[in-house]
C-alpha cells in the first residue's frame, strides 16, 4: 500500500471519505476525482472503516475491516471470518491485528483505546454478539458481556472512554431465555462503567426497538431511536429519544415515528442500505445565525424528517428470509426526507435541507471543527451520492457517486 497523498488532507488536515458496494474512498471535501483504495489483499472483497486513532507518538492510524462478499445469513450466523487490519496514513503499512487468537470467526474492532494498545471489539458467539475489551498486540481478550446477556452491537464510547453505550436483542442461544434486568424486552439501550463493571438500563419497553445510542460531546446525554416494531416490521421510520446517561431520565423529542430509521436505496443492481441514526454537533458547532432564539445550548442533534405520507422504493414481505423483506419496487416510492437539527430541550428544529418531493436526503456526519456536513442523498432507484454543505445548511455541493455508478454512502471525515 501506499501512503495517502497529503494534498488530500486540505487545509484543514482533513479528508472526507465514503462507502461504495465494498470499496472505501476518499475525495477532497473541495472535489474532484475519487480516489478507491485497494488493498490488494487475496479473497478480501468488501472492505469498512473502523475507530481512528493516533498513536502516542502522534502518528495517525485508522482500523479497516474485510471480509468475502457472502449473504446476510452468513453474518447473523458468525460463520464468516472477517479480518481486521491497521493502517498507517503516514506510511501506507496494513498489518492484520487478531489474526491468530481470537474467539470467534466473524469479529469487529469498534473502538480504540490507550493510543492503540487497546481496543474494543465484538465477535460472534454461539448466537450471540458480545463484547471484550482487547490488547491488540497481546490478543488476548477480557469479557465485557458474559454468555445470555444478548446479541450486543452499535457500541458507543463516551467522550472521556470510560463508558460504553449498546443496544441488546435477545440471542439464538440456549442461553435466550434466561431473565436479564438489563434486556426486557425488544432492543434496550445499556450503558457501562468500564471501569466498575456497573451496567445501566436506559430504555427498554414492550413494543418498543430503543436502537443505536450516541453520545453527545460533553457525555450526560445520548441520543438513540425508538421505533415502534410492532407496527412497523420493516424499521422505517421511528422517533428520536435523548435520555441522561445515568438512566435517570429519557424523553421523545420527535413525534409521529418521523425519522427515517431503515434507510434502503439504490438501482435493483446495487441495493443497499444502512440504520439512519442521529448525531450530535461537535463542540465547536455554532448555531446558524437564523436558528430559533436560545438554539442549541447543550448540543443538537441530528434529524432526518420524513415528508407527510412518505413510503420507501420496497415493499415488505415477512414471508422472505430475515434481513431480506424488503423487495425493491420503485414504483411504491413517495414523498421523501429532508434534514433537521433539534434542540433536544426545546424540540425547536431548523432545516438543513429544505423538503423536496422525491429526494431522500440522510446520514450526517459533521465535521470536527463543526464547520462542514457531509450526507447522503438519493432519488428512488438511483444510487446513493456524497454530498457536502456548511454547517448551517448553505452552499451544498455535489462530491461523488463513488466507483461503477454503485453509490456512496456512509460519508465521515478522517484527520482534522
Amino acid at each position: 500500500m501506499q501512503p495517502i497523498d497529503q494534498a488530500l488532507w486540505g487545509k484543514q488536515g482533513r479528508v472526507a471519505a465514503f462507502w461504495s458496494y465494498g470499496k472505501i474512498g476518499f475525495i477532497p471535501e473541495e472535489g474532484g476525482d475519487p480516489l478507491a483504495f485497494d488493498f490488494n489483499v487475496p479473497g478480501q472483497t468488501a472492505w469498512q472503516f473502523g475507530p481512528e486513532f493516533r498513536t502516542a507518538a502522534g502518528r495517525r492510524k485508522i482500523v479497516l475491516g474485510s471480509h468475502q462478499q457472502a449473504q446476510m445469513k452468513n453474518f447473523i450466523a458468525g460463520n464468516l471470518r472477517r479480518h481486521m487490519w491497521i493502517y498507517d496514513w503516514e506510511t501506507g503499512e496494513l498489518q492484520e491485528i487478531f489474526a491468530r487468537n481470537r474467539p470467534a470467526p466473524w469479529m469487529g474492532v469498534t473502538e480504540v483505546l490507550d493510543a492503540g494498545k487497546r481496543a474494543v471489539v465484538n465477535a460472534i458467539i454461539d448466537g450471540e454478539q458480545r463484547i471484550f475489551l482487547a490488547d491488540i498486540d497481546a490478543e488476548t481478550y477480557e469479557p465485557v458481556t458474559l454468555p445470555g446477556w444478548g446479541f450486543h452491537y452499535c457500541e458507543s464510547l463516551s467522550p472521556e472512554k470510560k463508558r460504553l453505550a449498546w443496544h441488546v436483542t435477545r440471542a439464538h442461544s440456549s442461553a435466550a431465555d434466561v431473565p436479564n434486568p438489563f434486556m426486557p424486552h425488544g432492543y434496550s439501550i445499556n450503558v457501562m462503567d468500564l471501569v466498575a463493571r456497573e451496567r445501566i438500563l436506559i430504555a427498554g419497553q414492550p413494543d418498543h426497538l430503543y436502537f443505536g445510542p450516541q453520545w453527545s460531546s460533553d457525555g450526560r446525554r445520548l441520543a438513540f431511536l425508538d421505533c415502534h416494531a410492532s407496527e412497523d416490521p420493516a424499521h422505517f421510520w421511528a422517533d428520536i429519544c435523548v435520555a441522561e446517561a445515568d438512566g435517570k431520565s429519557m424523553k421523545v423529542i420527535t413525534s409521529g415515528q418521523s425519522h427515517w430509521f431503515g434507510a434502503t436505496y439504490g438501482p435493483a443492481h446495487a441495493r443497499h442500505g444502512g440504520s439512519n441514526i442521529p448525531t450530535w454537533t461537535p463542540p465547536d458547532f455554532c448555531a446558524p445565525p437564523n436558528a430559533p432564539r436560545n438554539f442549541g445550548a447543550r448540543g443538537l442533534v441530528s434529524y432526518t424528517r420524513k415528508l407527510p405520507g412518505s413510503h420507501p422504493d420496497v415493499y415488505y414481505d415477512q414471508a422472505r428470509p430475515n434481513h431480506e423483506e424488503c423487495v425493491f419496487a420503485p414504483e411504491n416510492a413517495r414523498g421523501g426526507t429532508h434534514l433537521r437539527l433539534l434542540d433536544p430541550d426545546t424540540c425547536a428544529a431548523y432545516d438543513l435541507t429544505p423538503p423536496e418531493d422525491g429526494r431522500w436526503d440522510f446520514r450526517l456526519a459533521f465535521a470536527p471543527q463543526g464547520d462542514r456536513i457531509l450526507f447522503s442523498r438519493t432519488w428512488p432507484g438511483t444510487p446513493a451520492e456524497l454530498w457536502i454543505m456548511d454547517a448551517d445548511g448553505g452552499h451544498p455541493r455535489f462530491l461523488t457517486r463513488g466507483f461503477e455508478e454503485k453509490g456512496a454512502d456512509f460519508g465521515r471525515w478522517l484527520g482534522g
